[in-house]
């Protein structure tokens, strides 16, 4: 089962800097740069392409970005339960950039953007109804791939470590126009896990200081040089593995 808001959302796949539009139904090519990405990948389309002909894969949106969708927990609770195991794609969208950076939400065609420059964050969670949505999911199966999409750090300890957590859990940023090829890659054992947490992320924005403040030695401190509190995941840290889907 691949579940979740990003699991099909092209938009996610691009971070606020891109010659794309917010989809592929609007302006999708950069007339001034047609070699700018616009062959656009997603999660689900990425497995439907390479998984084996004879493995049965359902999707469900399970929620948007931002809000709950009607009967959509109850779908995804199905779905997790009736599969093996689940790819569950949570996280973000950034505002886009570059010629777009001025649309409004009723101009972004569905779009949910929840990050970017100008745009930022007032915690490291992901969003409400996407809390409920990982809840439900892993009550259900806990045979579940969390995948964040994001460009700024999500924390959420109670789903990333612990006994109650997924398994697996697979930071994969904003990947650009071969995100969906290149994470089936991974899931698949086709390509080893090497990538490393270029950033520190924190337990929680209790562990920074004032944002008012820019002293990087602050007390608990800010980066990997200067925090003094153990973080959720480490700069540097990741996993060599073989294939999770095996």
């Amino acid at each position: 089962a691949v579940i979740g808001p990003n699991a099909n959302n092209s938009a996610a796949l691009l971070s606020n800097y891109a010659g794309c539009g917010a989809s592929q139904t609007r302006s999708a090519v950069n007339r001034n740069d047609p070699s700018r990405p616009c062959r656009l990948v997603t999660p689900l389309q990425g497995l439907q392409l390479q998984l084996p002909s004879h493995v049965k894969l359902s999707y469900v949106e399970g929620c948007s970005l931002n809000r709950t969708l009607e009967g959509g927990e109850q779908a995804a609770r199905q779905a997790a339960a009736a599969a093996d195991v689940v790819v569950l794609v949570v996280g973000l969208e950034a505002w886009p950039g570059g010629p777009f950076a001025n649309l409004s939400k009723s101009e972004l065609e569905g779009s949910d953007p929840t990050e970017g420059e100008a745009h930022d964050r007032v915690d490291l969670r992901l969003t409400d109804a996407q809390r409920a949505l990982v809840s439900t999911v892993l009550a259900a199966n806990k045979n579940t791939v969390l995948v964040l999409m994001s460009g700024s750090a999500i924390s959420e300890p109670q789903f990333m470590t612990g006994p109650g957590a997924a398994p697996a859990v697979i930071q994969a940023f904003y990947g650009g126009e071969e995100h969906g090829n290149a994470l089936a890659s991974h899931l698949l054992g086709h390509t080893a896990f090497s990538g490393r947490l270029p950033v520190t992320i924190v337990s929680s924005e209790a562990h920074l200081p004032s944002y008012l403040d820019q002293q990087m030695s602050l007390a608990p401190g800010r980066t990997h040089r200067y925090l003094t509190v153990d973080p959720l995941y480490p700069f540097g840290f990741g996993l060599a593995s073989g294939a999770l889907l095996a």
